[in-house]
């Protein structure tokens, strides 16, 4: 309130002189500190939970704005129990030396060929790379003393143009794996050694994988600088830890955002960065291989491993009207909690000026006990036919901190619903299928229940609904049961194949057609002074030096648009999964006459053709896996008997036969012809059929992409079959479906086009969904006729001007272009 004036100067002129009410008077002039702000409350000012491994809760904080304007908040999270401190390497001569304890003691016999290495990585956002010779010389995260080198290890640098951070291991040549990364930001970097092939992970992800053999030696660990070789990084680094085996991705994506206790399984190695001072940095499992630290600086980590993540808030801001309020719910979740005691603090920010930011402490504590995990709620069968049966599996996952024992027991009307087992006891962190079978005597549809009961003290009964179809089964008969056909060459013919159904469902059925002429056959050639390669040449051969040719280096050049071909047939379907732009989506192939082709389609096109088109065929060629050499990629490929490259290099593409006396492949004959164009993507190419010839399949596992990113292995897991169908013979329609009591007649071609005079022999194969026959063959069988094509060469003979009682010979040649013998019976001569 303002006095008003003309009552100041009243009170003057009547000279009443009072100073403590003159003071009064003005002393009311003041705003009141409450008026127009907002005054923030919040309840209750602290939590508590206790909860067993694996489980979750939810309590429900309230946020009050007592206040008389509209209050403004956020809430961070922080955590309390952390005391997360980093080192700080100036990029000059820091670094932690551990000499307590060499590589090789610390991992053992295996370290050369297995092991994991991790670290928390921050280059500093002022500094700047070096370029490398290799990522051995570059700035070391993690390396060695060896005496003779730095073998593997985590390092900074530019290669090639390339500012990565680098994984790598060195066998005889600099086997690395790039990693983008962005100065001043924190990132996981994980290391993982696997027999052959060496993977780089980057926040969990799989950057990139290559193939490496033995590391070349070890030592004493380094970090941050000082290996042989190396440079020193500028930056940050925490939580170094090494492991004795190859951790899969899971492992490090379960574990690499938190802090470890130091007595995991396989942990052998494990440096926090938590002293805060001092010049020890102490080993965190027991085994004493504390790391000297030489100039490098304490400071507190920001990384954002370590982070409350079991805890969430949600809102995490809002606005709050005057006299209103709003809840928010504070969750916590001990999914793949440890059990200990977690603790952090609630920062709520708001514009309460008086109370800027309240504290809520939240407390967890995480009991022991196993958590189960079931994958589905409820499982379908198929429509079975009456009188069989399915089985299929109810997964179940242990995701708490000790052994999860379950019963099972399955209930329905009658005992269409199985199981075999009805006790089950799951490690920690392992799972268990669960196999019920439904077998229905009766048409109908069943419903039952699959209950699990298990020692979760967090869980009550879990039931999966059991849902199944029964129906009666197709029969299905084919007539004939052979075909037969007489032709001359280039003649066609067309017979019926008749496919009846005499049961009471549709019948589907597919149909193939393999060579029956399976002659086994093994090309023979003389190795004499051909090209070789030996299996560590192949594997490494991905990361090697590749040189391109040009296109008249000698191979045809064969464009699509004028090469005749049958129709592609489709081999594999891949999902884009390799994290690169030249990912094979599709691959198809097609068999000639005279060749066999492959064509591969990318997900997207390429610009430049060449190291963009890659392609390495490993073929298993008899589908015998004693037979053939064993290559090493992520896993072992056994039997594989021929190589087949195409990538661009003339003097190298082609076929390449094993050797099994040297262990070796040789160079056996050139593609047959390439088509690799820019702007586009696919690319094909083709082998001479003599290679497949009189087999009916091969398995295969192609690699395919750019040399500049790590290859696409197709499949991923087992192999492709290969299946050669026989070119004189086709079927109209190659799959349908048959309604009950009906018939389908189908289209039989023989085509002798092309073929050679002699007895040609294949098996039409019937595959169908009748329980009793569901594979039919009908053998069918081509006789052809061929016809001779004779030419004289030259078709005039002058013997010009002679000398009487003197003569002259000249030599006429006699070819044949046709599909059969040619018998010359007489040759005469007219004198008239």
């Amino acid at each position: 309130m303002v006095l008003p004036i003309e009552l100041i100067w009243e009170s003057l002129s009547m000279k009443i002189f009072k100073p403590a009410i003159i003071i009064f008077l003005f002393a009311v002039t003041i705003i009141h500190p409450l008026n127009g702000q907002p005054v923030i409350t919040v309840d209750p000012d602290e939590f508590s939970f206790s909860v067993y491994t694996g489980a979750s809760e939810t309590q429900m904080m309230n946020i009050t704005n007592n206040g008389s304007s509209e209050l403004e908040y956020t809430i961070e999270i922080d955590g309390t129990n952390q005391n997360n401190y980093c080192l700080e390497f100036n990029g000059v001569d820091s670094y932690v030396y551990f000499e307590n304890t060499s590589i090789e003691t610390m991992i053992g016999p295996n370290w050369a060929y297995e092991k994991t290495i991790s670290a928390w990585v921050k280059p500093h956002i002022d500094g700047s790379s070096d370029d490398i010779f290799g990522a051995w010389n570059g700035a070391a995260v993690y390396g060695q003393i060896s005496g003779s080198g730095n073998f593997f290890g985590i390092s900074i640098g530019i290669i090639d143009g390339e500012d990565r951070i680098w994984v790598y291991n060195w066998d005889g040549s600099d086997d690395r794996i790039g990693i983008e990364y962005e100065r001043g930001e924190w990132a996981h970097i994980a290391l993982v050694h696997d027999n052959g092939t060496l993977y780089g992970y980057k926040n969990g992800e799989l950057i990139g994988s290559v193939y490496t053999g033995a590391s070349g030696g070890a030592g004493t660990q380094m970090v941050g600088g000082g290996t042989d070789n190396g440079r020193y990084f500028e930056g940050s680094i925490d939580d170094v830890r090494v492991w004795d085996i190859a951790r899969s991705q899971q492992d490090i994506l379960d574990d690499y955002l938190y802090e470890l206790n130091g007595d995991e399984q396989n942990l052998v190695g494990y440096w926090k960065f938590n002293e805060a001072d001092g010049e020890t940095a102490y080993d965190q499992t027991g085994q004493e291989n504390n790391g000297f630290i030489y100039e490098a600086s304490w400071m507190e980590s920001d990384a954002t491993f370590g982070a409350d993540h079991w805890l969430s808030i949600d809102p995490l801001s809002g606005s709050i009207s005057s006299s209103q309020s709003q809840s928010t719910s504070i969750s916590v979740n001990a999914l793949d909690l440890s059990p200990n005691l977690y603790e952090s603090i609630l920062h709520i920010n708001s514009n309460d000026a008086d109370q800027p930011q309240v504290d809520i402490p939240v407390a967890l504590n995480v009991e022991s006990a196993p958590h189960i995990i079931v994958n589905i709620d409820t499982l379908n069968f198929d429509t079975v036919f009456a009188g069989y049966q399915q089985t299929l599996n109810v997964g179940v996952l242990n995701q708490g901190s000790e052994t999860l024992n379950v019963t099972a027991t399955v209930s329905s009307d009658g005992q269409e619903f199985v199981l075999n087992n009805t006790d089950f006891s799951i490690m920690l962190g392992e799972s268990e299928p669960i196999p019920v079978t439904f077998q229905p005597t009766n048409t109908g549809d069943y419903i039952g229940a699959l209950s699990l009961s298990s020692n979760d003290p967090d869980a009550d009964e879990i039931i999966v609904v059991l849902a199944g179809i029964s129906v009666d089964p197709p029969v299905i008969v084919v007539s004939p049961d052979s075909l037969s056909a007489d032709l001359y060459m280039g003649e066609t013919e067309t017979q019926t194949l008749q496919v009846a159904n005499n049961g009471s469902s549709d019948l589907n059925f597919s149909i193939n057609l393999l060579n029956s002429d399976t002659t086994s056959h093994r090309l023979e050639f003389e190795p004499g002074n051909r090209p070789r390669l030996s299996i560590q040449d192949i594997q490494n051969f991905w990361n090697s030096e590749h040189e391109y040719s040009s296109s008249s280096s000698g191979i045809p050049s064969v464009t699509t648009s004028t090469r005749t071909t049958r129709s592609w047939q489709l081999l594999a379907n891949d999902p884009q999964d390799n994290n690169s732009p030249y990912d094979t989506e599709n691959i198809y192939y097609e068999l000639t006459d005279t060749t066999h082709a492959f064509k591969y389609e990318y997900y997207e096109p390429w610009e430049d053709a060449a190291g963009n088109t890659v392609c390495i065929m490993y073929i298993d060629l008899d589908n015998d896996l004693e037979t053939g050499a064993t290559i090493e990629f992520d896993d072992e490929i056994e039997g594989i008997d021929v190589l087949i490259y195409s990538f661009g290099d003339d003097g190298f593409d082609g076929t390449y036969l094993y050797e099994a006396d040297n262990d070796q492949f040789v160079f056996y004959e050139q593609l047959m012809w390439r088509v690799a164009e820019d702007s586009t993507n696919e690319f094909s190419f083709a082998v001479n059929n003599e290679l497949f010839e009189g087999l009916t399949s091969s398995r295969m596992v192609s690699l395919s992409g750019s040399f500049a990113y790590e290859p696409d292995i197709v499949p991923n897991e087992g192999m492709l079959d290969l299946l050669f169908q026989p070119p004189w013979i086709s079927v109209v329609p190659l799959d349908s479906v048959v309604a009950a009591g009906s018939v389908l007649d189908l289209s039989v071609i023989f085509d002798a086009s092309g073929m050679f005079g002699g007895e040609y022999y294949a098996d039409i194969v019937i595959a169908s969904n009748d329980p009793e026959d569901p594979e039919v063959v009908v053998p069918a069988h081509l006789s052809v006729t061929g016809a001779s094509d004779i030419w004289v060469d030259p078709d005039t003979v002058d013997f010009g001007v002679m000398f009487v009682n003197y003569g002259g010979t000249l030599d006429l040649e006699l070819g044949n272009d046709g599909t059969d013998v040619l018998n010359v019976s007489s040759i005469t001569v007219d004198n008239t």
